[in-house]
Order: C-alpha cells, then sequence, then structure tokens
C-alpha cells in the first residue's frame, strides 16, 4: 500500500531527483510565513545575544594642551602651508 504523498517525490528521483527553479521557488513562496517566521525568529537571538554580549575592547583617549607654551616651531604637520595660517591655526 502506497501513501500518495510519496509519489512525486519517487518520481523525481527516478528522473534524477532535479527539480525544476520554478518548482523550487513555488515551494518556498507557499512556505514564506515558516521562513519568514525562522528568519525572525534568528534574527531575535542574534540581537538578544549581541545585546548581552560584555564589550571586550574600550578605548578612552585625552589630549592635554598646555596652552601658556603652544608655539610653531616647525612645519613638519603641514609642510606645504603658509605662516599666516599655522598662526591662525595655533591662536584660534
Amino acid at each position: 500500500m502506497r501513501n500518495n504523498q510519496f509519489e512525486p517525490a519517487a518520481q523525481n528521483s527516478v528522473s534524477g531527483g532535479t527539480s525544476s527553479l520554478i518548482d523550487i521557488v513555488a515551494t518556498i513562496w507557499r512556505r514564506k510565513w515558516v521562513v519568514l517566521l525562522c528568519a525572525f525568529i534568528g534574527a531575535g537571538i542574534a540581537f538578544m545575544l549581541t545585546m548581552n554580549v560584555a564589550p571586550k575592547y574600550v578605548s578612552r583617549a585625552a589630549l592635554l594642551v598646555d596652552l601658556r607654551q603652544l608655539e610653531v616651531t616647525s612645519n613638519t604637520l603641514l609642510p606645504n602651508a603658509p605662516a599666516s595660517l599655522l598662526e591662525t591655526l595655533v591662536n584660534s
């Protein structure tokens, strides 16, 4: 006694097991809610995991500038800049 739901699979295996692209797309389209549900569940799990993981690296930077001793002694940062531009940058 054969079950009717297995007959198309048996026919496909006889023909080499290949399905046309239209058959594959039609199957995915019929199961679109399952695909979307799995995608949302996966995205939700990934979001929850990333929010609960402690950051590995933390960096901080501080730039301390003593304005009393600020002078432009050489033009190494902007080698082609005119001196007036450098004075404007220093004084601003």
